[in-house]
């Protein structure tokens, strides 16, 4: 099955939602906000550079909006400005 998010349930932990991230860079911000939000997180970097966040499912609306704003900083304009 195709997945185009960037999170999904824990495969353990039935109480947590994992986000994983690609660049280093987004990674950090989702921490920072995170951190500045005083949401739990439990995260790990996989050996192939893949970071990875833990997060209670009780979190999940303000992890979520974290989640987009990490998107939003780091999306590609589509017209660029002049």
């Amino acid at each position: 099955m195709l997945n185009i998010t960037n999170y999904t349930d824990h495969p353990t932990r039935i109480g947590y939602t994992v986000y994983r991230f690609f660049e280093k860079e987004r990674a950090d911000y989702f921490e920072e906000l995170l951190t500045k939000n005083n949401i739990y997180f439990e995260s790990s970097i996989e050996e192939n550079k893949i970071y990875l966040f833990g997060v209670k499912k009780g979190d999940s609306k303000q992890a979520m909006n974290a989640n987009y704003l990490v998107s939003a900083k780091y999306r590609k304009k589509i017209i660029p400005i002049l």
